[in-house]
């Protein structure tokens, strides 16, 4: 049901995207535009255009554009004014783009249309303009009529306007008023109104841009224009009224149709938040029992501090970092602390050595990791082999001691064969989840629950945010909107709390994950505890393999330096197993830094291999560069 109702309103503000045109961005608004026209006894019509501007960024150059190519008509004593600054535009003989500031031109453009461009160079503010022009022959003499037929805004003017306003005005009065027609053409929000004998009057609330806006009126007393010698003779008044009246149920039909479909907008409208609402409250009813029956698992006991190493056996650094990072951020993105981990614990067991070399040419130490699979007694578990592996297939590479590398031939491998290299951390990972499953650490079906109880609360949050969005294209009805979005929002709070409760590990896994982070504080903090008994140095090799995996080796490393006096017995770290090299600072840092910026660097250089962007057209990430065409200039606006 629910994905029904999200359907139907998907399609329904699609609709409301086609009925509606959204106004595009622009350095300004235009606020109101008016036009005065005086209507003389010549035939010619004198205008003067008032454009009330909202600036909002920088703006070099206002124009308009005229269409005069038909010959009937011409321009003529053009002048524009800063009524703000009470200050006349200078008129100059010369096409710009970008106009000087402070003047204007009245000519035709590069499109052959006759523009009148004025330069303001402003960046913000409110500010007034006035226009003024005579068009010559504006009307048509006829034997029975006088014919205007104008259109003051072109269906190309680049801009939506608040409200257009303007008043048509006769040389005289006419006898009586029916002898004064007007039509209008253009946004059917749009309205004529004859004020008086001589005087019409039209208004467009708001104006969408790509809409024309035209006049026609009609005198049936056409000796009021007695100096005119743009006569036609002939009768033309009975065309007029035909062409008129079949616009008129042309526009009548539009009309009704809006109507309808607005009628059936809301009444779907109306439909749907019933619906929602009442399908939201059942819900909500609903999800409130399954969150009660659903399982609440805690830790078994709440620990502060856990001093005890994970059995290396059942608890290898993946499944460490497996269990530690559920459910913060995952495995994935902690592939480097992984390795680094992994390769100490290697080391710890033999399966591999860590070596310091001197590099006498370039007077600088390197870390040498030699692979020992002789050692390997027991059997590996599938994510160790996997890692493994890799070390394997890196150390092949190396032609003159193909069991041995370094952490510079882990950067060139990963960087190199980054599929190769991602696709084994992903395997890590996925394998890491089968051996928590088989150590009953771990539950996918749970986990299925959770993903399902997401994928709900997302869904219901699109629908909430749809739902939320008619309020822009109806506020009328705001407060409806939100009472019946109420019950979706509990349904999304619920969603997420079900959600909460099936994470995905066991009772066990729960308790394992607890061990994990108390043992992280313990490391964190051991050097403050008053302990009568702490783990014997050797012990911490151990300690520092899971430090790796949370990320705080330095800081247990620099704890240790503080807690025994060992670490200042240069000979005891050398005969230990890794503590020397554990603590040796000729790479400037730790070793375990070192190995682990190097291991972020290889993975880093993998992802970067494999997103990188395609300049031969086949795909991949994007790129710098393009832009730069120049906009069409049609219509008016602003440039």
């Amino acid at each position: 049901m629910i994905k029904k109702i999200v359907t139907i309103f998907f399609v329904l503000i699609g609709m409301l995207c086609v009925a509606t045109s959204v106004k595009a961005a622009s350095d300004f608004t235009l606020e109101e535009l008016d036009f005065q026209a005086e209507l003389q006894e010549n035939g010619d019509m004198k205008v003067t255009e008032t454009w009330n501007v909202q600036i909002h960024g920088e703006t070099n150059t206002l124009f308009k554009t005229f269409d005069l190519k038909q010959g009937k008509y011409a321009m003529k004593d053009i002048q524009v004014e800063d009524v703000t600054e009470k200050q006349p535009f200078v008129e100059i003989d010369e096409y710009m783009y970008y106009v000087t500031t402070g003047n204007f031109y009245a000519m035709e453009n590069q499109e052959g249309d006759f523009e009148i461009a004025w330069g303001i160079n402003q960046e913000t503010g409110e500010k007034q303009y006035k226009i003024s022009y005579t068009v010559e022959n504006a009307v048509t003499i006829y034997e029975d009529c006088a014919e205007l037929y104008w259109q003051f805004i072109g269906d190309e003017f680049q801009q939506s306007i608040g409200k257009v306003t303007g008043k048509i005005t006769l040389p005289q009065e006419v006898s009586v008023q029916d002898n004064l027609r007007a039509w209008a053409h253009g946004p059917l929000n749009g309205e004529i109104t004859r004020d008086s004998k001589d005087t019409v009057s039209f208004s467009v609330e708001p104006y969408l841009e790509g809409k024309f806006v035209e006049i026609r009126l009609g005198i049936l007393e056409p000796e009021i224009f007695s100096e005119s010698t743009n006569y036609i003779a002939e009768e033309y008044f009975q065309d007029i009224l035909g062409e008129e009246e079949t616009w008129a149920e042309m526009a009548n039909r539009e009309r009704m149709m809006n109507f309808i479909l607005r009628a059936i907008i809301w009444g779907i409208i109306l439909v749907g938040g019933i619906t929602i609402c009442t399908v939201g409250i059942i819900k909500s009813v609903k999800y409130a029992k399954i969150l009660k029956q659903a399982p609440d698992l805690k830790p078994t006991q709440e620990l502060d501090y856990y001093r005890e190493i994970p059995n290396e056996n059942q608890m290898i650094p993946t499944e460490a970092a497996f269990l530690y990072y559920f459910n913060r951020s995952g495995m994935p993105q902690h592939m480097p602390k992984i390795l680094s981990a992994t390769m100490l614990d290697f080391g710890s067991k033999k399966y591999l050595a860590i070596e310091i070399k001197k590099e006498e040419e370039e007077k600088k130490e390197k870390i040498i990791i030699r692979l020992l699979p002789e050692n390997i007694k027991e059997n590996l578990k599938e994510s160790e082999k996997l890692i493994y592996q890799l070390f394997t297939k890196i150390a092949a590479k190396n032609k003159k001691t193909p069991t041995e590398f370094t952490m510079e031939d882990i950067e060139k491998y990963a960087k190199k064969y980054s599929k190769t290299f991602l696709s084994t951390l992903e395997k890590v990972s996925s394998q890491t989840e089968k051996e928590q499953t088989a150590e009953e650490n771990y539950d996918p079906k749970t986990r299925k629950i959770h993903d399902k109880w997401n994928a709900k609360g997302t869904l219901l949050i699109v629908l909430s945010v749809i739902v939320a969005c008619f309020a822009i294209f109806f506020p009328p009805i705001w407060v409806g909107i939100l009472i019946a979005n109420a019950p979706v929002i509990i349904c999304i709070v619920y969603s997420y709390k079900i959600a909460g409760r099936y994470k995905g590990l066991t009772q066990k896994g729960v308790d394992e994950q607890e061990q994990l982070e108390a043992l992280k504080r313990y490391m964190e903090n051991f050097s403050l505890l008053d302990e009568k008994e702490v783990p014997a140095l050797v012990a911490w090799e151990k300690y520092l393999v899971y430090a790796t995996v949370f990320g705080i080796a330095d800081k247990v490393l620099q704890q240790l330096e503080v807690k025994y006096s060992e670490f200042t017995d240069e000979d005891y770290l050398r005969n230990t197993t890794y503590f020397y090299i554990l603590t040796n600072h000729h790479f400037g840092t730790s070793f375990v830094n070192a190995i682990d910026s190097s291991m972020t660097k290889a993975y880093q250089s993998s992802v970067a291999s494999s997103s990188a962007s395609s300049g031969g057209g086949y795909g991949g990430g994007f790129s710098g560069g393009g832009g730069g065409r120049r906009p069409v200039v049609d219509g008016g606006g602003g440039r």
